[in-house]
């Protein structure tokens, strides 16, 4: 989304995480989704912080990204970024699909 705060925040850092959630992290997927305060999505989150960029706990992957581009889509931006960093853990992601979480079976 073009207005969004996270989008603000990644434009001014220069730097951005993907952190792909595991299942069973439903309710986090859905705070992080919601429309908070972006300080009020933080709280009571399990989260430390490597090379400057928040990294989830439990989250089966993390990739730190610099933002390479920004290209317009209409009205969200598409972030493109350069990987400098990864680190997996093994289980089963959180997948999102027809408006459900469900799980690589379903």
């Amino acid at each position: 989304d073009q207005g969004s705060r996270t989008l603000a925040s990644v434009r001014a850092a220069g730097e951005f995480a993907i952190n792909v959630l595991a299942a069973g992290q439903e309710e986090l997927a859905r705070w992080f989704s919601s429309k908070e305060p972006e300080a009020a999505k933080w709280e009571g989150v399990e989260w430390s912080e490597h090379e400057g960029i928040p990294r989830l706990d439990g989250a089966l992957v993390w990739i730190r990204c610099r933002l390479h581009d920004l290209l317009d889509g209409g009205d969200h931006a598409i972030a493109t970024g350069v990987v400098l960093d990864v680190d997996a853990h093994d289980g089963d992601p959180l997948i999102f699909h027809r408006g459900v979480y469900r799980d690589l079976g379903g």
